[in-house]
């Protein structure tokens, strides 16, 4: 799996990359501020269409995001527009890295008990002390 980042600053310029393809505007015209909606003159079942348009686009698509109809009727700006997409991103965590388990079959292929069919006689009983006196429990 391919971790990439993405900050609002990319999703502006792709957004604005539309708008200047789409309508033939230069990029400099179109900033976070700039009301889109207004601009264009788009109606508010255009607009809401639009999210659709969007959600079809590449970039859109690799970033796994799709845009509502409702969405698009909170949202009129590049700014807005882009925070609405960052917002509806997966944002990926990576996880603390495992401490290291060995798991218990591969300590009882170690095991000289376990290569010999089992345990030893008399493992895990006291054992016997020389001289007569009583062995201590381990």
């Amino acid at each position: 799996m391919s971790l990439y980042s993405v900050s609002i600053g990319d999703i502006e310029d792709d957004v604005t990359s539309y708008f200047s393809h789409r309508f033939g505007t230069d990029l400099s015209a179109l900033t976070p501020a700039t009301d889109v909606k207004q601009m264009y003159n788009f109606s508010a079942d255009a607009w809401a269409q639009l999210g659709d348009t969007l959600s079809g686009l590449p970039w859109m698509r690799h970033l796994g995001v799709r845009l509502s109809h409702p969405d698009m009727m909170t949202v009129t700006t590049v700014g807005q527009l882009s925070f609405l997409i960052f917002s509806r991103m997966q944002h990926v965590v990576t996880a603390k890295p495992a401490t290291p388990v060995t798991p218990v079959n591969s300590l009882m292929r170690l095991s000289p008990h376990a290569l010999a069919g089992g345990t030893p006689k008399g493992a895990g009983k006291p054992q016997k002390a020389k001289n007569g006196a009583k062995a201590k429990a381990k």
